[in-house]
């Protein structure tokens, strides 16, 4: 895993992180860098484990991860039932940017449809 933004989804009750995947880990496609979600519910945080719930990819690269660097979650702001999720994107030698993502918090649905569209 590479860098992360955790939240507490209030609708969910469940600890929520979107994690970017420089070089293609975790489940789903490899090879491209990719930013997945991931889920765990509080009794499962607070009792020490260390699984967390794959829920799908939000975010994939077209091309391979380039020399420098990608695209990273540097934080993230609940309103109204959805998560605003700003990306930075580029290669640390040319043109980079602050990129919005927009999700909703209904976080089944959601991964329902990310698994069956995109995997």
């Amino acid at each position: 895993m590479d860098t992360p933004d955790l939240i507490f989804n209030p609708v969910k009750k469940r600890f929520e992180s979107i994690v970017d995947h420089r070089y293609g880990a975790g489940p789903g496609p490899k090879k491209k860098q990719k930013m997945n979600i991931y889920s765990m519910g509080e009794a499962e945080l607070f009792s020490g484990k260390t699984e967390w719930r794959y829920e799908g990819t939000l975010a994939r690269y077209r091309n391979k991860f380039g020399p420098v660097d990608g695209m990273n979650p540097v934080g993230s702001v609940i309103l109204d039932g959805k998560q605003y999720i700003y990306v930075w994107g580029g290669d640390g030698k040319h043109k980079a940017g602050i990129f919005q993502y927009t999700r909703s918090l209904q976080t089944d649905k959601l991964s329902h449809y990310l698994l069956k569209t995109r995997e």
